[in-house]
């Protein structure tokens, strides 16, 4: 499988004080979250041919 990184920047406007922090920390959340899916996804796509079978045994 091959990545590519994309490099670009946001169109959204930074708020100022508090409210820039809570924006940046959501961003933040919303990265850490679509990592963690991307990660499940691809340990779900590319299983071993082991991990199958365990996985097909255990749906019967």
């Amino acid at each position: 499988m091959e990545t590519q990184i994309v490099d670009a920047e946001t169109t959204v406007k930074k708020k100022p004080g508090l409210r820039g922090a809570a924006q940046a920390n959501a961003a933040q959340d919303k990265i850490e979250y679509i990592e963690k899916a991307l990660a499940l996804a691809i340990d779900y796509t590319f299983m071993t041919k082991g991990q199958l079978l365990d996985f097909l045994a255990k749906q019967r």
